[in-house]
């Protein structure tokens, strides 16, 4: 089963509040458990379930930090080691802001919620977080 999550856009909550709550998520999983057992129900053996985030969890731009920066050192900027300090600092405020949504995500989940299998999870960064391909310490 190819589950997609896309489009999430995590923020440090400076520009707003915009995240999904660790609740959506408990709810979102054990609506995928009952459609698990729904089809196991009918017959059909659930093997793999694989979570693919795709693009966009880390908004690492929708930020006001970067306005406190001068411009050679955001990610348009030139100054490539001051933007990975500023975009490592991003997110761990991210990080600390969606605590308990990242707790939740990455702790084993079949055993919470019953699921046949434990999800396999596969990140493909999009470009609201293309930072954290290009910096290796994000």
């Amino acid at each position: 089963m190819l589950v997609f999550l896309s489009d999430l856009h995590f923020t440090d909550g400076t520009a707003g509040e915009h995240n999904l709550s660790a609740r959506a998520f408990r709810v979102f999983f054990q609506d995928l458990a009952g459609l698990c057992k729904w089809l196991e129900a009918k017959g059909n053996q659930v093997k793999e379930i694989k979570l693919v985030f795709l693009g966009d969890v880390f908004d690492l731009l929708r930020t006001e930090a970067w306005f406190e920066v001068p411009l050679k050192e955001r990610p348009w900027g030139v100054d490539e080691k001051a933007t990975e300090v500023h975009a490592n600092k991003i997110f761990d405020a991210i990080r600390a802001k969606n605590k308990a949504v990242f707790d939740l995500l990455s702790a084993p989940l079949a055993p919470v919620f019953d699921l046949p299998i434990e999800p396999e999870r596969i990140y493909v960064p999009g470009n609201h977080d293309r930072l954290c391909q290009k910096y290796p310490s994000l």
